[in-house]
């Protein structure tokens, strides 16, 4: 069924699949995705490393996984780095959307910056208090902390990628 997304279909028939044959180990997937989207904000990154917590997954319900199990999480692990391979290329280049949070900071900013030169001006007209240019400016920095924070996530998004693709964690990304 359509929701209106764009991709998405080979995860959710890997879900389907999973929910049949072995709902629990659905458990630590969801975890991986859950933990890299609320962290990260990217969905593709979610993707990817959930289904690349799938193999060492099997070992949590099953002492000795069959060769079966072993072979159809490597089969959809590449599967699913094989359709992201667009997101892996943005996440490299910088340029992967994220839930548009970053994005948002930074307009947040760029909108606090015009209320401090509002307040900064105001001020110097004598129309208002030291008090709404200190606001401003208080406003204005803890926005910065955020879309530092964002982007501090974006850096570890990145590390992430590197850690998948057998990198090294600092390795620059072109």
């Amino acid at each position: 069924i359509f929701h209106g997304f764009r991709g998405g279909k080979g995860v959710a028939t890997l879900i389907g699949l999973l929910l049949v044959l072995w709902p629990l180990l659905l458990l630590p997937l969801i975890a991986v995705f859950a933990l890299v989207l609320t962290t990260t904000g990217y969905v593709g990154l979610g993707s990817i490393l959930a289904t690349a917590a799938m193999l060492p997954s099997l070992w949590l319900f099953s002492t000795q996984p069959s060769r079966e199990w072993i072979v159809t999480a490597v089969v959809f692990g590449l599967f699913v780095l094989y359709t992201h391979r667009a997101n892996v290329q943005r996440l490299r280049a910088g340029t992967e959307n994220r839930f548009e949070k970053v994005r948002v900071a930074e307009k947040v900013v760029r909108y606090k910056e015009r209320q401090l030169e509002t307040a900064q001006n105001r001020y110097a007209a004598g129309v208002s208090t030291e008090l709404e240019v200190l606001r401003a400016q208080v406003d204005l920095a803890n926005t910065r902390t955020t879309l530092l924070q964002l982007q501090g996530q974006a850096d570890l998004s990145r590390a992430a990628l590197n850690a998948v693709m057998l990198r090294p964690i600092d390795a620059p990304i072109e």
